[in-house]
């Protein structure tokens, strides 16, 4: 009878360990942000990028030049996406429509497997 316990437990992890291990599709990519123009609503910029946050395989490292389109300013809100390529800003508008865009070129840090995996499962329990 414990060794069902024991399958049970072990299927559990490998579905857990799938899941935090699953590669998921790069959204936060220079092509994208093309897509994204002034005036777009926040709801279809969205639809292209995801939700704000980190979607990096690793941690970001090494920043790089960039490029600015639109007027930033200091009392706009602004959202940041994480991509294994690129740093992604958007600045909104009062109602809520793009109002300015940023890249950044970066570069994801290479970890062992061990700090690979441990650092997958932090950002996984964070969202």
């Amino acid at each position: 009878m414990w060794w069902a316990f024991a399958l049970a437990g072990l299927a559990v992890l490998l579905a857990a360990g799938a899941f935090v291990l699953w590669p998921q599709a790069d959204r936060v990519t220079s092509e994208n942000l093309d897509r994204v123009v002034p005036g777009m609503s926040r709801s279809d910029v969205y639809a292209i990028l995801g939700r704000p946050g980190n979607y990096a395989s690793g941690p970001v490292g090494e920043k790089g030049v960039g490029g600015r389109e639109g007027d930033f300013r200091d009392e706009a809100e602004g959202e940041t996406w994480y991509g294994d390529d690129c740093i992604v800003s958007l600045q909104f508008a009062p109602d809520g429509t793009v109002h300015a865009k940023a890249i950044e070129a970066c570069k994801v840090i290479q970890l062992g497997p061990v700090d690979s995996l441990l650092w997958k499962v932090k950002r996984r329990w964070l969202r």
